[in-house]
């Protein structure tokens, strides 16, 4: 979700580009195919992520990033993201509800600390 809505309201500045610390077992694997309603959710918002394949946060994706922002608490992340200096966690803990309200509360969160972010880069 951060990526998207980055690229979708950022048209001038850095790169952004999202991964996951948890172990992915297929890296080819669209987003649209694991989880439907995170694609509805970006749908509502005009923003198509169907198409997107996760990718697996590694040590060097961290070494060669200016920065990280994580959405995870920080002791769910592996130790090599721990203990970067270039790491920001994101408190999205306020998303709330069943389902699919669940997953638009969270972008909504997410939106607006994005936002946020663009205004400080």
């Amino acid at each position: 979700m951060a990526e998207a809505l980055f690229s979708h309201f950022n048209s001038e500045h850095i790169a952004f580009s999202a991964g996951t610390s948890v172990p992915i077992e297929n890296e080819n694997q669209l987003v649209s195919e694991i989880d439907t309603k995170l694609v509805n959710a970006m749908t509502e918002e005009g923003i198509d992520v169907t198409k997107k394949v996760r990718n697996q946060l590694t040590p060097e994706l961290v070494s060669n990033s200016d920065r990280i922002v994580s959405l995870i608490s920080i002791d769910e992340l592996p130790e090599y993201l721990k203990n970067s200096n270039k790491l920001e966690t994101w408190d999205v803990s306020g998303a709330v509800g069943d389902g699919q309200e669940f997953y638009n509360n969270l972008r909504d969160i997410i939106k607006s600390k994005v936002l946020d972010f663009i205004k400080i880069i």
